[in-house]
């Protein structure tokens, strides 16, 4: 690694010192990461990351200190899949571009009506806006929308006892969100039901109402398998599966 690449990532590594206290890393964080460098200088810079964020969360303190645990811990998966060994199925973030484009079609909420005049109007544009409407895009937590205040991530307590046609919790059951599906409308159908899915202290994933949790003042690192559905819970800092 030649000075000029040493230098480019000491900066990009330095500058996200204050953003780590109070922002979620996402494309523009990511966007700054230099390319090219070799992969045990990835790996290294990775390890420090990774000592950050598991000393913030086992000395966390505030809001900022679980903040930082969760920014550096994102920053290290960044910099592990840039030297080619990801450590899990948690996705880089969306640019600033693709990130806008998809907060508009989450916005994009069209009436019964609408959709019909748009179909009657264009088969071919109404199936363009459809496929968007139901298209999965893998992005890490702190990039998914929130489903009536909650985020995936945020640690949860049941508010009252849960009945499930196979899994049944008491109140005080604790949990993690977990948002498996980010189409725009499988988000619009969250928010106006009012229902998310959590990832129980067990392994069970249920789905319930919001009105039915409170939160708990801590965060979870929440992971997918390849196949993108099978979730699971990894502690910041982890540098391996």
């Amino acid at each position: 690694m030649d000075g000029d690449q040493s230098q480019a990532i000491v900066r990009w590594f330095g500058d996200l010192n204050e953003p780590a206290k109070r922002e979620f890393f996402d494309g523009r964080h990511a966007a700054g990461c230099p390319d090219g460098l070799d992969s045990e200088t990835y790996v290294d810079w990775a390890r420090d990351a990774a000592s950050t964020a598991k000393m913030a969360q086992d000395f966390a303190d505030g809001g900022e200190d679980r903040n930082r645990a969760e920014f550096w811990d994102a920053v290290c998966r960044l910099l592990m899949r840039k030297a080619g060994r990801p450590v899990d199925g948690v996705p880089d973030p969306l640019t600033e571009l693709r990130y806008q484009g998809y907060l508009e079609a989450v916005a994009d909420d069209r009436s019964g009506v609408e959709q019909t005049a748009l179909r009657a109007r264009s088969e071919a544009e109404f199936e363009a806006w459809l496929e968007v409407q139901l298209l999965h895009v893998p992005m890490p937590s702190t990039q998914k929308p929130a489903i009536r205040g909650f985020r995936e991530g945020d640690r949860v307590i049941l508010r009252r006892p849960f009945a499930g046609e196979s899994r049944h919790y008491q109140q005080s059951a604790t949990g993690t969100a977990v948002i498996t599906n980010t189409s725009p409308a499988q988000i619009r159908l969250g928010r106006s039901a009012g229902l998310i899915d959590v990832l129980m202290d067990d392994g069970g994933l249920i789905g319930i109402d919001t009105s039915d949790l409170a939160k708990v003042d801590r965060r979870a690192s929440v992971v997918y398998a390849p196949d993108g559905q099978s979730v699971g819970l990894q502690q910041f800092g982890q540098l391996r599966p």
